[in-house]
């Protein structure tokens, strides 16, 4: 059989151009640090790679909605703390009013003035915004939700607070305080048979004011609205039939509606508590996310090494068989 110079040439440069691209892919895997470059390469990595990060993807999201929930509840908690102080404000001023003081009109007008400077400040924080949304306006999150008319008498969402039971704006805050706004943490989020929110799968974000302060009067007429009964003890300050014993009916009203928001503070820190435990599983999720997608597509650094030193061996080693075999002209163009 007679072998030509002209097949030996392109034998040898087939062979080369093979050689000289398992370099380039040896050398491409040390730079990119990836198993692969292109999907038809591994269908089975690529695919499994895909759905590692679509997972992560979500996890991230779920993660991101996680911090933005402690945040908030993290404002709502520091904002009724503030309320808490406010109400306790109004109770050492309102147990100020004895002996001559109580005697005094002019006097208690002073306290009562101080009084509702600490209530006007007080809805000043109810109104409070985070990131753009009032914290405290339950479903309606971009209108104002408290206001005092012009009496002193607070307002949510534009109904008195007072209603009387079994009233249309009773019943209507008595929705508003079960009012939800759901957001998914990575609970399987599912919808029920009338196309609603499982409340179970997901997290619910609404916080009315209206729920920590109370609304509507108790049996004795009296308001269940912490706001309403600041603005009350001023009003009986600044009446002439003021008593020492009317006072203290209000005090003591007060002191239950201030107790009452620290109930729901705390209610507000095991919630708090159930926020930071699902962080941290969602952290634990990326974390092992990660760990899987670096095994899927990165290669280990120092074994690709080892590979693209092989290979540049491999091809100092054809350029050298060639030298043997070619013209020293064609060997000098290849090196």
């Amino acid at each position: 059989m007679r072998v030509t110079t002209q097949s030996i040439t392109r034998n040898y440069n087939s062979g080369l151009q093979r050689v000289l691209r398992n370099l380039n892919t040896s050398r491409e895997k040390v730079t990119t640090k990836r198993k692969y470059l292109k999907g038809s390469e591994s269908p089975a990595d690529a695919a499994k790679a895909y759905r590692l990060r679509r997972e992560m993807s979500r996890t991230e999201n779920y993660l991101s909605n996680v911090q933005n929930v402690q945040s908030t509840f993290e404002n709502i908690e520091s904002s009724m703390m503030t309320i808490s102080k406010y109400a306790d404000d109004v109770y050492l001023k309102a147990i100020e009013v004895n002996g001559t003081i109580s005697k005094n009109q002019d006097q208690r007008a002073i306290i009562a003035r101080e009084i509702r400077g600490i209530q006007e400040a007080a809805v000043m924080e109810l109104n409070a915004k985070f990131e753009g949304e009032y914290l405290f306006g339950g479903s309606s999150t971009q209108g104002l939700p408290f206001a005092l008319s012009d009496s002193g008498r607070l307002t949510f969402r534009g109904i008195d607070v007072d209603a009387a039971e079994g009233t249309a704006d009773y019943d209507t805050l008595k929705e508003m305080v079960n009012e939800k706004i759901f957001i998914d943490l990575g609970f399987g989020l599912t919808l029920d048979s009338n196309n609603q929110v499982e409340e179970s799968s997901a997290f619910n974000t609404a916080m009315p004011g209206i729920k920590f302060l109370g609304f509507g009067k108790d049996g004795n007429g009296l308001s269940n609205n912490l706001i309403n009964t600041m603005d009350d003890i001023a009003d009986l300050l600044e009446s002439s039939n003021f008593s020492t014993e009317n006072l203290k009916t209000y005090t003591d009203k007060l002191e239950t509606e201030r107790t009452n928001i620290l109930i729901n503070v705390t209610q507000l820190g095991s919630t708090t508590t159930f926020l930071e435990n699902t962080k941290n599983r969602l952290e634990n999720n990326e974390y092992s996310l990660n760990n899987n997608i670096e095994k899927t597509e990165y290669i280990d650094l120092a074994s690709a090494i080892t590979d693209f030193k092989m290979q540049e061996y491999v091809y100092q080693a054809a350029l050298k068989m060639g030298n043997s075999i070619l013209s020293p002209s064609f060997i000098d163009f290849m090196k």
